[in-house]
C-alpha cells in the first residue's frame, strides 16, 4: 500500500483511469481540464518549447462535461480527444507524456471546474502513490495557457528540490496585444490584471500574512501535501480560491516566480 492509498480509496471519485505505470523518476505531473476546447494543440506546443527538466514528467487532460451538456459540447470534446492523439503521434520524442481522462459525469449534477481539477489532480496522487513520489508536483493550468520555456525547469529546481516548499503560486501575465482577440478584449485584460496585482498588494500593505494570488491556472502542490489539505474541492467556481487558502497557512507557501505562465 502506498502513501496515498487510504486516502484515494476514501476520497477519490473515481477508481484509476490510466493503467500505465509512471516512469520511474517521475516527479512533475501538470494537470489540465478541458470543456468545449476543440484543441489543446498550442498548449502543448508550448510545453514542448520548454527545456527538459532533470526528471521525468507527465501531462494529464481531464476531457470533461457537465452531465446536461449539449451534443455540440460533446461534439467538440471528441474532437478536442481526437486533435491530441493527433498532436501525440506527432511529437512522439517528447520528453513528456500525455494522459487523456474523460470521465463519467452522469451522476453528478452539480458538475464544474471544481470536480474536473480534482479529478486530474487525483489521478496525479495516484500515479505518485505507484512510485511513492510523495514529494511530487503536481502543477496546474488551463487549456488556454501558454508557458515560458523555463517552465518545468523552475518547477523542478525551484519547488520541487527545494523540500521545504510545499505549494506554490506561479508569476502569471495575460496577453496583452495581438491579433488573436479584439483590441477592446486586450483593453479589458489589462484591467483586470491590475486588479488582481493591486489587490494582492493591498493585503500585503495591510500587513496580512497571506497575500497570495489565487489563480488555478498558475498553482502548483506536492502530492503530501494535497493530501493534507483534503484535495482539491467540488466548487463550480472559485474552487482555486478556497484551495489555496488551505494551502497558505498549513507552510511552505511561496512565489514562484522564477518561470511565466
Amino acid at each position: 500500500m502506498g502513501f496515498a492509498s487510504s486516502w484515494l480509496d476514501k476520497r477519490a471519485l473515481f477508481p484509476e483511469f490510466i493503467k500505465e505505470k509512471p516512469a520511474a523518476g517521475t516527479a512533475i505531473i501538470v494537470v489540465v481540464p478541458a470543456f468545449n476546447e476543440p484543441s489543446l494543440s498550442s498548449l502543448f506546443d508550448s510545453l514542448l518549447n520548454c527545456h527538459s527538466p532533470h526528471c521525468s514528467s507527465e501531462v494529464i487532460v481531464v476531457v470533461n462535461a457537465p452531465p446536461d451538456a449539449s451534443s455540440d459540447y460533446n461534439a467538440v470534446n471528441q474532437a478536442c480527444m481526437a486533435d491530441i492523439s493527433v498532436w501525440k503521434d506527432r511529437n512522439r520524442n517528447s520528453f513528456f507524456s500525455i494522459h487523456t481522462i474523460s470521465p463519467d459525469t452522469s451522476s453528478f449534477s452539480e458538475w464544474g471546474v471544481g470536480l474536473a481539477r480534482k479529478t486530474g489532480m487525483d489521478e496525479a496522487i495516484r500515479r505518485f502513490d505507484a512510485i511513492d513520489e510523495r514529494e511530487g508536483v503536481i502543477a496546474c493550468l488551463d487549456a488556454d495557457c501558454r508557458v515560458r520555456e523555463d517552465y518545468f525547469l523552475s518547477l523542478y529546481e525551484d519547488f520541487y528540490r527545494r523540500k521545504e516548499r510545499k505549494a506554490c503560486s506561479v508569476y502569471f501575465e495575460h496577453p496583452l496585444s495581438g491579433s488573436e482577440f479584439a483590441e477592446e478584449v486586450y483593453r479589458y485584460i489589462a484591467s483586470y490584471e491590475l486588479h488582481l496585482r493591486y489587490f494582492v498588494r493591498a493585503l500585503a500593505f495591510t500587513g496580512y500574512p497571506f497575500a497570495f494570488h489565487t489563480v488555478g491556472s498558475s498553482m502548483g502542490v506536492k502530492a503530501q501535501q494535497y493530501i493534507r489539505a483534503g484535495g482539491m474541492n467540488r466548487r463550480q467556481a472559485g474552487e482555486d480560491f478556497y484551495f489555496i487558502q488551505k494551502l497558505i497557512p498549513a507552510g511552505g507557501f511561496f512565489k514562484l516566480c522564477s518561470t511565466t505562465v
